[in-house]
């Protein structure tokens, strides 16, 4: 279970102060905060009554830092928000709060940034203040005409113990995710599988929506979709997690790897000229 830092306010009022806890990966942050005011998550006193908020009235904002925050959807869930913005969530009730408006968990300007996980549609644009809100809207008018999908989640390969990305060209349903979630546990996948010849007629019509790309063999690298989505770094070659050399430049190598195969360039990035 993720490892996340959260407070609750009301307005100058802390509710909750800013407490280290652990929280299911697939819950929503309308759960943790439930959670949070009944004190299950840190195990102290509820929050009184009269003092707590009604949900539909919680702000939720989630960033790196306590100074750094980032509103969001509060049906977003937990594997969502951290994997793309940090894992200090504050849950604000203040009727003069002046931040951005909520920030979908489907958000492809941070897919693009190497900042996002788990997410799978495109936003809506965005008022552009500088250079990186045109950027973002620029990168959601070119998604919305080429109407690619991207990596939902992920599955571990049976023979060479890769990870290989597994994407749709359409935001799918909480429901329909947790099915996946579940198939996956007990689906025996290898490299070049395509899930339409699976045998299991249930288990067949959950992976309709989602795909693997079916060109795959276990001598090829990790997916560079992996990183852009925000999963843990892994060596591009092997897939391991352990001992990583990592280079803003290229794809993280292990040492073993590093000896032996030359690094893979990670795409330029077009630098914004000063004005």
């Amino acid at each position: 279970m993720p490892f996340v830092v959260v407070q609750i306010r009301a307005g100058t009022q802390v509710l909750k102060p800013w407490i280290g806890v652990r929280v299911p990966d697939n819950s929503s942050l309308n759960d943790v905060y439930n959670d949070l005011v009944a004190g299950i998550l840190d195990q102290g006193e509820p929050i009184d009554d009269n003092s707590a908020v009604q949900l539909n009235n919680v702000h939720v904002h989630v960033g790196k830092s306590k100074k750094d925050l980032t509103r969001v959807d509060s049906q977003c869930t937990v594997a969502e928000v951290i994997g793309t913005l940090g894992n200090f969530i504050e849950f604000t009730h203040d009727a003069n709060i002046n931040r951005t408006e909520p920030l979908q968990c489907t958000n492809a300007f941070h897919i693009l940034t190497a900042a996002a996980r788990t997410l799978t549609c495109v936003p809506s644009n965005v008022v552009v203040h500088n250079q990186k809100d045109k950027l973002q809207n620029d990168i959601v008018s070119w998604l919305k005409k080429n109407g690619v999908g991207w990596s939902l989640q992920y599955v571990e390969t049976l023979d060479c113990d890769k990870w290989r990305c597994l994407y749709s060209k359409k935001k799918i349903s909480r429901k329909l995710h947790g099915k996946v979630e579940s198939a996956l546990e007990d689906l025996s996948y290898t490299c070049g599988s395509v899930f339409s010849d699976l045998e299991d007629e249930e288990m067949r019509g959950v992976f309709d929506s989602v795909f693997v790309k079916a060109s795959l063999d276990c001598s090829q690298p990790t997916e560079k979709p992996w990183y852009a989505a925000g999963f843990e770094d892994i060596c591009f070659f092997c897939g391991i997690e352990d001992d990583l050399n990592t280079n803003p430049e290229s794809y993280p190598l292990c040492e073993e790897c590093k000896k032996t195969r030359k690094p893979e360039k990670r795409s330029s990035r077009k630098k914004f000229k000063k004005t």
